[in-house]
């Protein structure tokens, strides 16, 4: 899949309102889940991303996970994109 047509699919599952706020729903979501992925889980996802993506989900170093609760990962990611967790709830599971 080339790297437009993920970011319109999660547009359009997360019925977001442009290309560009998928676009950051996308970079706030791998890049919290960058945080909490340890060992090789980060990189064997980012190999699966079109390329443009994986980097956000990499930019941490492998073995820094931290545990989290579902609430925390929301409210991380509503942060990251500057809203509150109820919307990152709604594009999260898109992607």
């Amino acid at each position: 899949m080339q790297y437009e047509e993920f970011v319109d699919r999660v547009r359009r599952r997360g019925e977001l309102d442009s290309f560009d706020e998928a676009e950051g729903a996308i970079r706030a979501t791998l890049t919290s889940l960058g945080d909490y992925l340890s060992g090789g889980a980060g990189r064997d996802l980012a190999s699966q991303l079109p390329q443009g993506l994986a980097e956000h989900l990499l930019r941490k170093p492998s073995g820094r996970a931290e545990s989290f609760s579902l609430d925390d990962f929301l409210k991380e990611v509503g942060e990251r994109e500057g809203v509150n967790s109820d919307v990152a709830k709604k594009f999260t599971p898109r992607l």
